[in-house]
């Protein structure tokens, strides 16, 4: 095995004992203390595959928008998410489309897409490369979690996507507990005033 496959070996190996750090602090955590960690756990993911910025998406079909939840941005690099907040998703179609079907979109060069919306999206905040992941729930896909790259062009591994994968079913099995948890709570509140 040359040096350079054993470098990207120990690198994926060590990523994924990341997402196992990030998976079991995650699973012990409060409902409160969830969106602090998701944070960290986008820094930390985000400074590992060395991009420059981290994110969440979470789309409302209903509402027609996609509302950037979380980001995490590397020094000197601008955050974008008060304005994305809600992001149309006729915006996005182009690579809504393949996050929909439980498809990676990565663009290795934005610069060589062709006019059109999602490039006028992805080109005011200087994102010269990225890759989005789908969350899927019940073969649905009801977000997604990128990275981008602003310094330089660069094309995501597959195993880097796969493995950025799997942190987007832990976010998604985060995100049903929250509403497990939100729903005992209300029937439990409700039980009590029905009691009163």
């Amino acid at each position: 095995m040359s040096d350079r496959a054993e470098e990207e070996r120990n690198r994926l190996s060590l990523l994924q004992r990341k997402l196992v750090d990030i998976a079991s602090n995650c699973i012990n955590l409060h409902t409160d203390e969830v969106d602090a960690a998701i944070d960290d756990s986008l820094a930390a993911l985000g400074k590992f595959v060395r991009a420059d910025r981290a994110y969440i998406f979470a789309f409302d079909f209903e509402r027609g928008i996609a509302a950037n939840t979380h980001e995490w941005c590397a020094e000197g690099v601008p955050p974008h998410i008060d304005e994305l907040r809600a992001l149309p998703l006729e915006s996005i179609q182009e690579g809504l489309s393949h996050l929909i079907r439980g498809k990676v979109h990565n663009i290795p060069d934005v610069q060589a897409l062709p006019p059109g919306a999602l490039r006028d999206v992805l080109e005011p905040q200087g994102i010269r490369s990225m890759v989005a992941v789908p969350m899927m729930r019940n073969n649905r896909c009801v977000g997604c979690v990128g990275f981008d790259s602003v310094r330089l062009r660069r094309d995501y591994s597959d195993d880097e996507q796969s493995l950025l994968g799997m942190f987007a079913r832990m976010l998604v099995n985060i995100d049903l507990r929250r509403r497990d948890e939100r729903a005992l709570r209300l029937a439990v509140a409700q039980a009590e005033a029905a009691s009163r």
